[in-house]
């Protein structure tokens, strides 16, 4: 695992086998390309991801992580709430509290997974 931190943001990556398993960005100088980016709110991602993206929750240590995944050809795009619990659903499922202008802290590229930390 490799962290870069410039400027306060970090750059994390995950490399197995020689190959590239996560990459987990802070900083809002970083844009997918849909252009959304850390600091955006929920709202945002949703607009800029159309059908694609999907209000989700991820199970981890510490979870469930509430979460707006966008997932193509077995990868994710996992956007991550700067409050990365978020609400206090009762039930996890239950997307319906999931306040639209909450903003993004993190953004999370790799293979699709249920849980939030690649298969935990």
């Amino acid at each position: 695992e490799v962290e870069l931190v410039e400027d306060g943001a970090l750059l994390r990556l995950a490399i197995s086998d020689d190959r590239l398993e996560e990459l987990w960005v802070t900083s809002p100088k970083v844009k997918t390309a849909a252009g959304a980016r850390v600091g955006m709110t929920v709202e945002e991602v949703l607009k800029r991801y159309g059908s694609k993206a999907v209000a989700t929750t991820k199970q981890g240590n510490g979870g469930p992580f509430y979460v707006v995944e966008v997932v193509e050809r077995g990868n994710a795009l996992v956007f991550t709430l700067e409050d990365w619990q978020g609400p206090d659903f009762t039930d996890p499922e239950d997307m319906s509290r999931l306040d639209p202008s909450a903003k993004i802290g993190v953004i999370i590229v790799s293979a699709y997974s249920d849980g939030y930390y690649g298969g935990c």
